[in-house]
């Protein structure tokens, strides 16, 4: 500990920045000092991120992202890959972060721990990628080290780094960085291919996020402060350099092309919020209110920097702050502004770190309201980049004009700063383990939040606990009786727990109270069939479909409905439309091939089973239906396996095994092997099913017993079966049965038709 002390104590022992000439080094050029720091830092950030590694899906966002997702889910295609470029995502256009998204579903399918790791891997390499572009500007190696250990230890950064749906921020970041490495190639050898090479970054960094349209603004900002490429006073020296406006236009014309793409971008982002009603809340407050929250949130950000402790995944939004709050808040700001103007030639890097803050936040900052959250953690992810590079560079600069005995204050700071970094974001990592967990905390930080209640809720139902949603919820809708979100859950919930009548009071309130909840027609819908009323439900769905053609489930509720009228034709329609909106739907993959099946149509029946396979192989209901269609098709190996995918996805579902034993006894010629796996299967329903056997089962148990040569202890089985089907009234099961007995009786196995 104390040499990593004493070595912080002297970390700017080093000269001052000098020219831009001296300043920048080609990457090739790194020591092997260098490239061990840089393996160093990406494996201890990778390492104190990887808890992070084993969390869920959020049921916030990620659904949208990933999981819910009917073109993510499906990986790449030629379909994907055009939607990802054309269609707006969750509000947003961000098409190169939807390839990521792809690419992951098409290497490691829907394994959370796969996407995770990815978004800690990218992490990582922004922490090196940030070091090695501080190190190329400054030539100062262990003040770019401190820097990036911050910037990437910081406890501000878990919630870009653990949420699978903010893989939009560490990809942005990642190529933002890069852009920079890019524009400092340029700046250091002027070239139409390193200009080339500084826009396609930037390109890419707009694919990846749409806050990216401030980069434009940086980099001319960059021009002032190291770069020293506008000719106005930046001097390390504090020499002040006369300002050039024919050079500073310059600047300005070569970056149109940039700030093209940045005004393209932000047209379609708006364009796809207002689609999707995200900007609903600007036209629920005023500029005043946006302007005051803006202000307020600058601030807040800054004590998040300083002090990040009670972090929370949404603070949402006050509406109006208190005016003294907001004079309090404009105070601050001004105050802060005007010191780094003070010292802007002495310390330089202030100026520029705050211009980068107030520029790279102006997007968020509430200006422009998207959401209901006033402010939010993974915004700081690039903003706050600059800050912690000027508080490194002045305690720096202290440390260098101390002597020798002096500067070990500095290096216990920078220790200190470290060590709470790794601690604090430990301790905040948890809470990222899932839904419940993460929102049960918002609701600890921020108590008046609304969208904490709807998602716990949703959280808890998802788990099959409607109870304690039901809870949650109740305690919502205290604090927000008008949110017609609440009231819509709160009938989710109730027809989850079987009580349509009352769902659909609870459903009507939603509507009163938000009418432009779409959703609530679909959910009255489900009520309306649970009660019987089918044909009012009926209507209902058609209304909805014609605002909402995109809903899966309500196409298949639809078809649902219209298999039960017996509208075969309606019905098939409507599946096949809930599976050209979502062909990994599998509840209408399954009704589908049960219609065509009774239909007489196994052939259609079994492709489409093969299609919905590819999206769900682990599906053990597709699995069990396959199995039945290859065995009717007399494709008995099939069958045999299929039976056997569904009875080891669902260990606990009798149907494939009792559908595998009865294969396995009625081969024509049934080896030794298959005979003793019959009896093993065979026990373990037994064992399953306890005293309460099903009659079907103790008619299998006899059939087993004569397959594996036990005649007479067969015999005697199938007679008490037989009694039981007397007792019941079942005489298509007595004469089964009788037959049955008689092949016993004969020393022979049972086979139907036989």
């Amino acid at each position: 500990m104390r040499k990593c002390i004493q070595a912080g104590g002297n970390f700017l022992t080093w000269r001052r920045l000098s020219s831009i000439s001296k300043a920048v080094t080609p990457l090739a050029e790194l020591s092997k000092n260098t490239r061990l720091c840089a393996a160093g830092l990406f494996l201890l950030t990778v390492m104190l991120f990887y808890p992070a590694s084993g969390f869920q899906f959020l049921t916030y966002d990620d659904s949208a992202y990933v999981v819910h997702n009917k073109y993510v889910k499906q990986g790449l295609n030629e379909v994907t890959v055009r939607w990802a470029f054309t269609g707006p995502h969750h509000s947003m256009w961000h098409p190169l972060t939807s390839l990521s998204h792809l690419l992951d579903v098409e290497m490691f399918g829907l394994s959370p721990q796969a996407h995770h790791t990815v978004n800690i891997l990218i992490h990582g390499v922004n922490a090196v990628v940030l070091y090695l572009w501080l190190l190329v500007v400054f030539r100062l190696p262990l003040r770019a080290l401190i820097v990036a250990a911050i910037f990437a230890w910081h406890p501000l950064r878990v919630e870009s780094v653990a949420w699978v749906a903010e893989r939009k921020d560490v990809l942005c970041t990642l190529c933002w960085l890069l852009t920079l490495h890019a524009y400092t190639r340029y700046v250091r050898k002027p070239g139409k291919a390193s200009y080339l090479l500084t826009l396609g970054s930037f390109a890419l960094a707009v694919m990846a996020k749409p806050m990216s349209v401030t980069l434009p603004a940086v980099l001319l900002l960059l021009d002032g402060w190291p770069f020293k490429r506008l000719g106005a006073g930046f001097s390390a020296e504090g020499n002040a350099l006369p300002i050039d406006r024919k050079l500073i236009f310059q600047r300005i014309v070569e970056k149109i092309p940039f700030f093209c793409l940045s005004l393209f971008l932000a047209v379609i982002t708006v364009k796809a919020q207002q689609e999707g009603e995200v900007l609903k809340m600007m036209t629920d407050t005023t500029l005043a209110d946006r302007v005051g929250n803006a202000l307020v949130s600058y601030v807040r950000y800054l004590g998040l920097l300083l002090w990040p402790v009670n972090l929370a995944v949404l603070y949402p939004h006050p509406g109006r702050w208190p005016v003294g709050v907001e004079v309090a808040a404009l105070a601050v700001l001004g105050g802060v502004s005007y010191l780094c103007w003070r010292f802007r030639r002495s310390q330089p890097w202030w100026l520029v770190a705050w211009i980068w803050f107030l520029i790279t936040l102006l997007p968020v900052s509430g200006l422009i309201q998207a959401g209901g959250a006033a402010l939010a953690n993974r915004y700081s992810y690039i903003s706050t980049i600059g800050l912690i590079c000027a508080a490194v560079w002045t305690l720096a600069e202290w440390a260098a004009k101390q002597p020798e005995t002096r500067r070990k204050p500095a290096g216990v700071t920078v220790f200190a700063v470290l060590m709470s970094c790794v601690v604090l974001t430990l301790a905040a990592l948890p809470f990222w383990r899932d839904t419940e967990t993460l929102f049960r905390e918002a609701l600890r930080v921020a108590k008046a939040n609304s969208v904490a209640y709807m998602v716990l809720g949703e959280a808890l139902l998802d788990k099959g606990k409607p109870e304690a949603a039901m809870v949650e919820v109740s305690h919502g809708i205290m604090q927000f009786p008008e949110d017609g979100r609440l009231h819509l859950l709160v009938g989710r919930i109730l027809l989850e727990l079987n009580r349509p009548d009352q769902a659909l009071e609870a459903l009507s309130n939603a509507a009163k109270f938000n009418a432009k909840l779409d959703e609530v027609d679909f959910h009255m819908a489900r009520s309306l069939r649970r009660m019987g009323r089918a044909e009012e439900a009926r209507a209902l769905l058609v209304r909805y479909l014609e605002k909402q053609p995109d809903n899966s489930s309500a196409w298949n509720n639809l078809g649902g409905i219209q298999a039960e009228q017996r509208d075969i034709a309606g019905a098939e329609k409507s599946f096949r439309n809930a599976l050209a909106t979502d062909a990994a739907l599998v509840e209408a993959r399954k009704n589908l091939v049960r219609l065509l099946a009774v239909g007489g149509r196994s052939q259609e029946a079994l492709k489409e089973l093969q299609a919905g396979l590819k999206f769900a192989p682990d599906n053990a209901d597709l699995w069990f239906q396959n199995g039945l269609l290859q065995e009717e098709a007399g494709d008995l190996a099939r069958a045999r396996g299929s039976f056997e995918m569904a009875a080891k996805l669902k260990p606990n579902w009798s149907l494939p095994k009792e559908s595998l034993i009865w294969l396995l006894i009625q081969q024509p010629q049934i080896s030794t092997k298959d005979a003793r796996l019959s009896v093993m299967l065979l026990s373990e329903l037994l064992n399953h099913y306890g005293a309460e056997v099903p009659l079907r089962v103790a008619e299998l148990q006899a059939c087993t017993a004569a397959a594996n040569g036990r005649f007479d202890e067969a015999v005697e089985m199938a007679g008490k079966v037989r009694g039981a089907f007397q007792k019941n009234g079942d005489q298509q099961g007595v004469a089964r049965v009788e037959s049955q007995i008689t092949a016993f009786r004969a020393k022979q196995r049972w086979l139907p038709g036989k």
